[in-house]
């Protein structure tokens, strides 16, 4: 009995190893072309390009009318009151970078009949932005101021070292190479010298003085740039 049983032992086994034989040992994978890898890192973010610019080499002329309110002292013993005055100012400049100006200023003021001042000098101006329609800038110098008062027949003289010459302003260009803004300006200076004058004109005296002056001035300008923006 036990021997006729034994073939069926052995094709059982044999079956059994064939189907271990054939079953899959892991993942199946399919066959055909395989897939692009996909790249995890961000592509760098493009860079933005500069503003034109719109300042080198350009030369810009700025004329406006303004009103001054001077203070301080005209000596050591006296106040310089004489209420506000109107005059102009000039500003000539050339572009040496898109943001830098270099240049000239000047303004003329009168307080009443007799009593002017003028000053001038060189400046440096710093153009805040570029590629706009309004172009917002800060300008500063120094130069030399005169004011000549006339009270009672006698005419004095004050000159002087100004050494604060401050503005900020902002010109809209309505054309190509034509704008026009409104600024604010802070001055500062000493007046050095001090001259006397009769009513013939002659000299009673000169004598040197050091006194300190302030004087606040707003206004509105019309620039020129050539050869335009």
């Amino acid at each position: 009995m036990p021997a006729r049983r034994l073939p069926w032992f052995l094709a059982f086994g044999l079956a059994s190893s064939s189907a271990l034989a054939q079953a899959p040992t892991g993942p199946q994978t399919q066959s055909g072309p395989s897939l692009p890898e996909v790249e995890m890192d961000e592509p760098p973010a493009p860079l933005v390009p500069e503003a034109p610019d719109r300042l080198s080499g350009h030369f810009i002329a700025g004329l406006g009318a303004a009103v001054q309110a001077p203070f301080g002292q005209l000596t050591r013993a006296e106040t310089l009151n004489l209420g506000a005055g109107f005059g102009g100012t000039l500003d000539l400049g050339f572009g040496l970078s898109r943001t830098a100006t270099v240049g000239l200023w000047g303004s003329l003021f009168e307080f009443g009949s007799g009593q002017t001042s003028y000053a001038f000098g060189p400046s440096v101006a710093y153009h805040l932005v570029q590629g706009v329609r309004f172009d917002p800038w800060i300008l500063a110098g120094v130069g030399y101021r005169s004011m000549s008062l006339d009270t009672a027949g006698v005419k004095r003289h004050f000159a002087g070292f100004e050494f604060a010459h401050v503005v900020v302003g902002g010109d809209y260009f309505l054309f190509s190479g034509f704008g026009l803004g409104p600024w604010l300006d802070f001055d500062s200076g000493v007046f050095t010298t001090r001259s006397h004058y009769n009513a013939s004109g002659e000299a009673t005296g000169r004598l040197p003085g050091i006194a300190t002056h302030f004087g606040f001035s707003a206004g509105l300008r019309v620039v020129l740039d050539l050869p335009g923006r």
